[in-house]
């Protein structure tokens, strides 16, 4: 389903539609969200040992955004030094 959405984002792109955009972020937060959750749940073990699917979700989200946080942080540290030059009263 996801990558439908993505398909559609990028011929809507090819296009030149400016709601590309959206599209592209909705089929990217659908399948960051909610695609390793549906796996988790999906994996069926016959004993009942280990962490279960809540946990294995909720743990899974914990991952997500610490790893977004960590990419995010790294991009602004990247990119600030570019902005702030050009920008004329600093940064």
């Amino acid at each position: 389903m996801f990558v439908a959405i993505l398909i559609v984002a990028l011929l809507l792109s090819i296009l030149k539609i400016n709601i590309s955009l959206i599209v592209t972020l909705i089929g990217m937060t659908g399948s960051i969200f909610i695609v390793p959750p549906l796996v988790i749940a999906s994996f069926k073990r016959i004993e009942n040992q280990g962490l279960d699917t809540f946990y294995g979700s909720h743990l899974t989200y914990v991952v997500i955004f610490l790893l977004l946080y960590l990419m995010c942080d790294f991009l602004f540290q990247a990119v600030q030094p570019v902005v702030s030059s050009f920008l004329p009263f600093g940064y």
